[in-house]
C-alpha cells in the first residue's frame, strides 16, 4: 500500500490507477486537451498523460511529483483561481 497523508490507500494488485482512468476517459472525451492537478505520489501517472500536469503544491509534496508537471501552483486557492483564470479565458 502506498504512503499517503494522513490516509491510508489500499490498492488492488492490478495494473490500473489513476493514469489509466484518465487515458480511458480521454479516449472517449471530445475534448481538445487535458488538465490533471495532484499533489500526491498516486497522481504521477496521471499527471503524465495530460496536456498539462498541474502539481499542487504543500510541505507533502513530494519532489518527483513537482518534477513530473508542467506548471506548480502554491496551494489549493492558487490551483482554484488557475482554474477560475483559464475559465475566463476559455469563454
Amino acid at each position: 500500500m502506498p504512503d499517503a497523508t494522513r490516509a491510508l490507500e489500499a490498492r488492488p494488485p492490478v495494473a490500473v490507477g489513476k493514469g489509466t482512468a484518465v487515458r480511458d476517459l480521454l479516449a472517449s472525451s471530445p475534448a481538445a486537451r487535458s488538465l490533471y492537478a495532484g499533489d500526491d505520489l498516486t497522481d504521477l501517472d496521471a499527471l503524465r498523460v495530460v496536456d498539462v500536469g498541474v502539481a499542487v503544491r504543500s510541505d507533502e509534496t513530494p519532489p518527483v511529483v513537482l518534477k513530473a508537471a508542467a506548471i506548480v501552483v502554491e496551494g489549493p486557492v492558487a490551483l482554484a483561481d488557475l482554474l477560475a483564470g483559464l475559465a475566463v479565458d476559455s469563454a
